[in-house]
């Protein structure tokens, strides 16, 4: 399905360099799930702290479900107007497999948490219908966010996610209300492109 012609490309975040965990001061909310249909909500990351295992240079990074950056990928996202992104403080702290020999001093990051939803027939999940309840959809197992969340780089296995043209309101970074993981635009793309990247492998995704 091609993308139409008044919407950027877009892309299916798959996976990106995971340097270390979430430590003991990081503060996540998480709302309970909805008593009908049990969607659970996407947990709320107010503050983060990482435990670093190795000396890896990036410019983007997960911790969990929550992206780091250095300041000057937040710098660049910024001059460049980018949407659907909240930049936060964070702390670094050294993990046990860490090696103080490794750092001459530890990287300064920045949480950045993804704030916006486009919703979407997804492609890669199967619609189960609406709570009457929350209110939300329900998504059932499919062969294609298996194949797809598989993805190596040069090798993007299962169909391209789907998202609704009517609900974008011109974002640049976004969730979709399936379970998998946020979406970017072209424009976003192609700042990460001349940045340090490790790892990242972004899956074409459609407008429909």
């Amino acid at each position: 399905m091609a993308p139409k012609q008044d919407v950027p490309a877009i892309y299916s975040i798959v996976t990106a360099l995971r340097p270390g965990d979430p430590g003991p001061k990081s503060i996540v909310e998480r709302p309970p799930s909805c008593v009908r249909c049990g969607m659970p909500h996407r947990e709320v990351v107010s503050h983060l702290e990482l435990l670093l295992d190795g000396p890896e240079r990036f410019d983007l990074a997960l911790v969990g479900d929550v992206f780091v950056v250095t300041p000057k990928l937040q710098r660049e996202l910024e001059m460049n107007a980018i949407e659907g992104v909240q930049f936060r403080p964070m702390e670094v702290g050294p993990s046990e497999n860490f090696d103080p020999a490794d750092y001459d001093e530890l990287p300064h990051l920045v949480q950045m948490s993804v704030v916006c939803t486009v919703e979407g027939p997804s492609g890669w999940w199967v619609n189960e219908g609406t709570c009457d309840l929350c209110g939300r959809a329900s998504w059932g197992g499919g062969d294609g966010a298996s194949e797809a969340l598989s993805s190596l780089p040069g090798e993007l296995l299962g169909p391209p996610r789907q998202i609704f043209a009517h609900a974008w309101r011109g974002e640049d970074v976004f969730w979709t209300d399936d379970p998998g993981p946020p979406l970017v635009t072209e424009r976003v793309k192609e700042i990460l492109d001349r940045f340090e990247t490790p790892e990242l492998i972004l899956h074409p995704a459609v407008f429909t």
